[in-house]
């Protein structure tokens, strides 16, 4: 025998009202915690690149190409068409890219991975060890998956893919 409640349409609508409330308490959260990650890894990128000179003399070579790379790069957010999205540019060519969301994190197959390539003989698995420890060291985080991406275009031309 159905609910009385449920025949009047009384509960369904209750219980869909409270999902609706649920829902848009967990994007607010959802929406904090990302501005936090956020403040906190531009802070982490600030530091890298004040203390930039004091590396050479601290670090391996790898790290140092690292340190080179990111060091040059500007935090580029579309937060309307790519909320969660943490874009790294330099020259206006996409470096790395975090979503946070999903928590991964791209790299530049072209300029990112060639460079330690050619300097180092890397290979990719070694070297997404390498970003991870790298990411982990200087902007306290670890992503669950690291991914290489074939992408060499200008900003505005991956934010319209």
């Amino acid at each position: 025998m159905l609910n009385k409640n449920i025949i009047n349409n009384k509960f369904i609508p209750r219980n869909i009202e409270q999902r609706i409330k649920d829902l848009k308490v967990i994007k607010a959260k959802e929406l904090q915690d990302y501005n936090i990650f956020l403040e906190e890894f531009s802070y982490n990128l600030s530091l890298i690149k004040d203390k930039v000179s004091d590396y050479p003399n601290l670090i391996n070579p790898q790290e140092q190409l690292f340190i080179k790379l990111i060091k040059d790069t500007k935090i580029e957010l579309d937060q309307k068409k790519y909320p969660f999205k943490i874009c790294l540019l330099q020259n206006d060519k996409w470096m790395f890219h975090y979503d946070w969301k999903n928590d991964v994190f791209r790299y530049n197959n072209d300029s990112v991975f060639s460079s330690f390539n050619t300097k180092f003989s890397i290979q990719h698995n070694d070297f997404k060890r390498f970003i991870s420890f790298m990411l982990e060291k200087h902007f306290k985080f670890k992503p669950f998956k690291i991914l290489n991406i074939y992408w060499n275009l200008p900003i505005n031309n991956l934010f319209n893919k």
